[in-house]
């Protein structure tokens, strides 16, 4: 299914994010005709008889562009502030943004979008912040939305997971979200939730990464961490 919005999308993130997966705020800010692009797709409605990848597109789509908008209306702060946008009070769980003519705050609409049944969404999201998973110069459309998520997948977690002796780190999304990857509370259910990190990573992960050849070989010893080494400051390109 070929729909519009994601074409005019498209066009203002090619504009805008780097092929280093920036963003250029301060061009975008004297752009009214690209925000009315990114406003615009925000109210587009999604037709109720929609696949699945085509919502789990939509989800991803519209977070992104009110991000964007969100981090745009707090440019000044957000810049003078090591936190980013985390560090604009009720950012994420406070603020009540109208998306696709409901009202929701960004965690939220974030939630909302994990019940498509793709965990993989959380490597879509883009929270205006460096620490992020890649932010796309396309717009994830029905076609392509499960193979973009994997591919940022793929290149996020080879970024993020790392061996440290016989213990591995790998990202923070994990364990904040733990639920929504893997349907179990890792501080309940430890071993079961290592255990399907574990077959994750090996899933996901590039086949000559170093930690493939220690997940496969001490799955059921192997202590998995945090990175705890997110980066909250604001993904603004250089000028």
């Amino acid at each position: 299914m070929s729909n519009p919005p994601f074409n005019e999308l498209t066009g203002v993130w090619s504009a805008y994010v780097t092929e280093d997966n920036l963003f250029r705020y301060e061009p975008l800010k004297k752009d009214i005709t690209s925000q009315e692009v990114l406003k615009s797709y925000l109210a587009s409605p999604i037709p109720p008889e929609a696949s699945r990848e085509l919502r789990t597109a939509d989800f991803v789509n519209k977070y992104n562009c009110q991000v964007i908008l969100a981090a745009l209306e707090h440019l000044e702060e957000v810049r003078k502030n090591k936190n980013g946008v985390k560090g604009v009070k009720g950012f994420f769980d406070g603020i009540r943004y109208t998306i696709g003519g409901e009202a929701h705050t960004l965690q939220e609409f974030e939630s909302l979008g994990v019940k498509m049944g793709v965990p993989e969404v959380h490597f879509g999201y883009n929270c205006a912040s460096k620490g992020c998973p890649p932010f796309r110069r396309e717009a994830y459309t029905e076609e392509n939305v499960i193979r973009m998520l994997n591919e940022n997948a793929r290149v996020y977690l080879a970024k993020k997971t790392k061996v440290e002796g016989r213990k591995i780190r790998t990202s923070d999304l994990f364990f904040w979200f733990p639920i929504d990857f893997f349907d179990v509370n890792y501080v309940v259910h430890p071993l079961k939730f290592r255990e399907k990190l574990v077959s994750y990573l090996i899933e996901k992960l590039p086949a000559g990464h170093e930690a493939i050849s220690i997940l496969r070989e001490a799955a059921s010893t192997l202590v998995i961490l945090p990175a705890r080494d997110w980066d909250w400051s604001l993904n603004e390109a250089p000028p």
